[in-house]
């Protein structure tokens, strides 16, 4: 399956001459790229999300990664060559722009247009993967040269800049524009993490000594709450949740790259207390994912279409003077457009696997969900997925294959999720006590009903609301009692095999209280229990919150 995976990566996702990988494509191959016209004027907008060409250097830096481990196992020369392609492809994305310092998203077929906006989430991956392959033996004497020149060229450009990483001026946007958050300055996981590879890699590469003595000040500068930059990596990606919860539920494949980058750097610490620290941070952030690994199934990814024509989205177009103002025409225009088969594919493909992938680096060894990745990559139908995350269940497989195979004993994972394997990976589950939150951490509820209580609950969060609540599904992993919430608004009904009960459910939501009907019926083991849609609807158009699903333990 790996070898079919495979070449349907290099036939649909890896896009030539540019050798980058498109995000998304028809099942035949086809795809609908911007025109430059498109580009000089930001649209759809000028960050490209929505287009198949928003995450260039993000999915191809890690791609090269996968296939340099690739190369290694094989010895191929045809891997070796594949492998070259792609980090020619990133040092494209560094070559076109007029700001120093400016990674592009992608580089259309005249080798010139690009969108105006970057992001740390490409400029992390282009270094880390060029790192990879220049140190893999890999590269040519003449691609290292030249690779180690762009990559001292653009993190030079990124130290004048007080690592504020830049957009290039396009359409109406100015020269120096800045993408907000789009800095490494900042004492976050994100930010400290790529910081501290990029500065401990250009050490490594250049003759340059200024890089090992700015590494070692930044790992004890402090924060605002007085902790360093190294304790703030030590906490892993979960610490960062506390500040953007949202990233906890559909964004894992963003912290792939810190992961893989805080390994780097433990291997090449010398002194015991950081690298006992980048360990740390390497087990924290592995444990953050163990509730989002692979269930024993794949859930269903095809029950809505794949919206591949993102010029639907031109009709929402206005100017954007700066990356605030694309950030914001970005996520309407996403919003509108509503591509419920790209979700899908994300909660039931990307984010199993990227939980995988990181959890692969705990020190201590492999929670055992981990094993579920071959079973995940045997189960899909990868010709049938629009998404390139092929990329990605091939990328983690071959780290899998270098790993130990010690796998972790029950007690050291059980702050994992229970034994009923979810399927859905947006879905979160804990026991179901006074501790429990109805979606979201804004929802609490008031009172757990005996009869419930210590059960396991399974929510998934709560999305936008003018849009039905997200639905989701989990394996029974034994004969039991299954209880269905559903918030009281509007007059849906669930399915007849679910009998309503006299329990009510009371939760709150800022300073307002709302209430839960409860149905119930028996499941067997083995058995999917789907979750539907919440469509219940208010007169002011806003959806019900997803339903929960409460599964006894006993």
């Amino acid at each position: 399956m790996i070898e079919v995976m495979h070449q349907d990566v290099w036939k649909r996702f890896v896009y030539k001459p540019q050798y980058l990988l498109l995000d998304y494509a028809g099942l035949d191959g086809a795809v609908i790229l911007p025109e430059p016209a498109e580009c000089a004027d930001n649209k759809p907008n000028a960050l490209s999300w929505g287009t198949p060409i928003e995450d260039g250097p993000f999915f191809t830096g890690l791609y090269l990664d996968g296939m340099v481990r690739r190369w290694k196992r094989t010895k191929s020369e045809e891997d070796r060559q594949k492998a070259g392609h792609l980090a020619q492809g990133l040092l494209r994305c560094a070559s076109v722009g007029k700001t120093p310092g400016f990674v592009a998203r992608w580089v259309l077929d005249d080798q010139v247009s690009h969108y105006s906006v970057g992001s740390d989430d490409q400029t992390g991956p282009w270094f880390y993967g060029l790192w990879k392959y220049v140190k893999s033996g890999a590269a040519t004497p003449e691609e290292k040269k030249r690779i180690v020149g762009k990559m001292k060229e653009v993190a030079q450009a990124l130290r004048a800049r007080k690592w504020d990483l830049p957009s290039d001026p396009q359409g109406d946007f100015p020269p120096e524009e800045t993408r907000g958050w789009a800095n490494w300055s900042p004492i976050s996981y994100r930010s400290a993490t790529r910081l501290l590879f990029t500065m401990r890699i250009m050490q490594e590469l250049t003759d340059d000594k200024s890089w090992g003595e700015l590494y070692s000040a930044a790992l004890q500068e402090t924060s605002k709450t007085g902790r360093t930059r190294l304790q703030v990596v030590e906490d892993g990606m979960a610490g960062e949740w506390r500040e953007l919860p949202q990233l906890s539920k559909t964004h894992l494949y963003i912290c792939v790259v810190s992961q893989l980058m805080v390994k780097d750097l433990a291997e090449m610490e010398t002194n015991p207390e950081i690298k006992a620290s980048y360990l740390q941070s390497l087990a924290a952030t592995a444990e953050a994912a163990w509730p989002t690994l692979p269930g024993e199934r794949v859930a269903s990814f095809t029950d809505y279409p794949f919206l591949l024509d993102w010029r639907t989205m031109n009709d929402m177009w206005r100017p954007q003077k700066n990356a605030q103002e694309a950030v914001k025409l970005a996520g309407q225009q996403l919003h509108a457009l509503g591509n419920r088969g790209k979700y899908l594919e994300i909660d039931h493909i990307r984010e199993p696997i990227c939980a995988a992938w990181l959890s692969m680096l705990h020190p201590a060894g492999l929670h055992p969900r981990v094993q579920n990745l071959p079973k995940l990559i045997e189960q899909v139908s990868w010709k049938t997925v629009h998404s390139s995350f092929a990329f990605m269940a091939e990328s983690a497989w071959y780290l899998l294959q270098e790993t130990p195979p010690v796998i972790l004993s029950p007690s050291k994972t059980s702050s994992a999720a229970p034994a009923e394997s979810r399927t859905s990976a947006n879905v979160t589950s804990r026991k179901f006590d006074e501790n429990a939150k109805r979606g979201t951490d804004l929802h609490r509820f008031i009172a757990v009903p005996p009869e419930l209580k210590n059960s396991t609950i399974y929510t998934v969060s709560r999305g936008s609301s003018k849009q039905p609540g997200r639905g989701f599904t989990v394996i029974a992993e034994k004969d039991s009692t299954a209880w269905l919430l559903v918030m009281r608004k509007g007059d849906y009904e669930p399915e007849p095999s679910w009998e309503l009960t006299e329990l009510i459910i009371r939760w709150t939501s800022g300073t307002d209280t709302f209430s839960d009907r409860v149905f119930q019926r028996k499941v067997k083991a083995g058995e999917k229990i789907v979750v539907p849609e919440a469509p219940g609807m208010d007169d002011s158009g806003n959806y019900a919150i997803p339903h929960a699903l409460v599964i006894e333990e006993k």
